[in-house]
Formats: structure tokens, sequence, C-alpha cells
């Protein structure tokens, strides 16, 4: 498992790819004041580092749902995000 830096912090959100959501904990700097322009920046990572990811993939015909206590997901899928309701 992961273990976070003292300069990093987690923010819930959930992105979009055109055949899943995504909702976990993003792993961000705590310099980065608004994660929801995260991705408009120069920062922008080109993968995206998740911590207690959950997936609803509706690809295949059905709703699919995994977990996975890490997941890197690649921000050339992601269509939208925003912060996660508390």
């Amino acid at each position: 498992m992961y273990t976070l830096e003292p300069d990093e912090k987690t923010v819930k959100v959930i992105f979009y790819t055109q055949s899943a959501m995504v909702h976990g904990e993003a792993i961000v700097k705590q310099a980065l004041t608004r994660v929801s322009t995260w991705l408009r920046t120069q920062g922008a990572p080109e993968y995206i580092h998740l911590l207690n990811a959950q997936i609803i993939d509706s690809e295949q015909g059905g709703v699919k749902t995994t977990q996975f206590p890490e997941f890197y997901l690649p921000i050339h899928q992601v269509i939208g995000f925003h912060l996660a309701p508390p």
C-alpha cells in the first residue's frame, strides 16, 4: 500500500471515461489548492494515482463494479471529473 509523502494529500474525486466511472482518493500535492482545475494545469500527471478506487464499468453490455486498493488511471482516458460529495 502506498504511503503518502509529507507534501501530499488525498482528495475524494470521481472521474469519468467513455465506459466507466472511477471513484477514489486522488493523490495530489499539498500546494494544490484548487483540485477542480488540477487537470487543466501544466502540473497534471500522465497517470492519476488513486487509493481505494471503485470502478463501475459498463462497457460489456452490463454493469460491473470492481474495487482496488491502488489504481492508476491514464489521463488521456478521462473525459470529465469532479470532487466527490461528502
